[in-house]
Order: structure tokens, then C-alpha cells, then sequence
């Protein structure tokens, strides 16, 4: 994933992509624990 590879987003944009790759990883670790 090219997180970073678009400098030019403010702060906000780049915290708010964060937060939704972290909801995304969690959401997967726990389908991975019902497994």
C-alpha cells in the first residue's frame, strides 16, 4: 500500500488513513482468531 507516496495530503488526510488501516487490520486479526 503507497501510504506515503503522496506527500502532498495534510496531516488530517494521512491520521485519517491510519485510523482506517488499523480498523481494517483489526478486523481481519479477529476473523483470523474465529478461524
Amino acid at each position: 500500500m503507497p501510504l506515503f507516496s503522496k506527500s502532498h495530503k495534510n496531516p488530517a488526510e494521512i491520521v485519517k488513513i491510519l485510523k482506517e488501516n488499523m480498523a481494517i487490520l483489526e478486523k481481519q486479526e479477529k476473523k483470523t482468531d474465529k478461524v
